[in-house]
């Protein structure tokens, strides 16, 4: 993924409508002029990113525990799931364009890729979904997977003998589906019904980040102070979307149930 701080948008360079191939010819033959490259733009913009929190002014002057250091701890996690579920999820409108968004200003449902199955994953559909990549992306890409659609993956057997996906025994070991880095995220989609997305396989340094600043608090002390109370404000402003569609493959659940 591209990160870039700014507090303007970026411009996600698409090329619409590439060049024709170089074609054979001879020394003083007139070249074919080819003016058909176009190149499109969408624009990526941080789109704010708040939550107010309020706790007693008791609670932080007791000794039992360090409450402010929770509430910060507490405070970035929720963000960051908030900015994941974006990530994959996310609709475009005044906030970041998810991976499993249908869209012509990201992914498009012609990178699609559907599975022979509405509740079944075979290891026929994962190579599929592999091969459907173009070499100059596969040496990049990876699979994100909710763990449940992971752990339906796992009990795929070669010939009724082996498991053709098992997590690694070392948990700082990178796990691999035929060859490839796999991420577990517990907002990817995992319905195994017909027509919906299970999976993505991609170069995901083609999803694009754009953060206008990092997180700002402000620590808010007089005014619920009549309240006995203290106030924090976090927030931050961050945008995302795909830059390049044929980076990535979508899997998508067939319409007949697995027989």
């Amino acid at each position: 993924m591209l990160f870039r701080s700014s507090n303007e948008g970026i411009g996600a360079p698409t090329l619409d409508i590439d060049l024709d191939d170089a074609e054979w010819t001879t020394e003083v033959k007139k070249i074919t002029e080819d003016d058909m490259l176009r190149f499109g733009k969408r624009e990526i913009k941080p789109h704010p990113l708040k939550k107010r929190v309020l706790v007693s002014d008791k609670q932080l002057r007791s000794e039992a525990m360090d409450t402010e250091s929770i509430i910060m701890d507490r405070a970035a996690y929720k963000f960051a799931i908030t900015e994941e579920k974006a990530f994959l999820l996310g609709s475009g409108n005044q906030q970041p364009l998810g991976l499993f968004t249908p869209s012509a200003q990201g992914i498009d449902t012609d990178r699609d890729f559907t599975l022979e199955y509405s509740n079944d994953i075979t290891a026929d559909d994962l190579k599929g979904v592999k091969y459907n990549e173009k070499q100059q992306y596969q040496a990049k890409s990876e699979w994100i997977f909710n763990r449940t659609i992971l752990g339906t993956i796992a009990k795929i057997k070669t010939g009724d003998v082996y498991y053709i996906f098992e997590l690694p025994a070392d948990r700082n070991a990178i796990a691999t589906l035929l060859g490839s880095p796999v991420s577990m995220s517990e907002y990817a989609p995992n319905t195994l019904t017909a027509s919906q997305y299970v999976g993505i396989f991609g170069d995901m340094s083609w999803y694009w980040i754009c953060d206008s600043l990092s997180m700002r608090i402000k620590r808010l002390n007089e005014l619920y102070a009549e309240n006995s109370l203290v106030g924090f404000i976090f927030d931050k402003e961050t945008d995302g979307a795909p830059a390049l569609p044929e980076a990535f493959t979508r899997l998508k659940t067939g319409t007949v149930a697995h027989p």
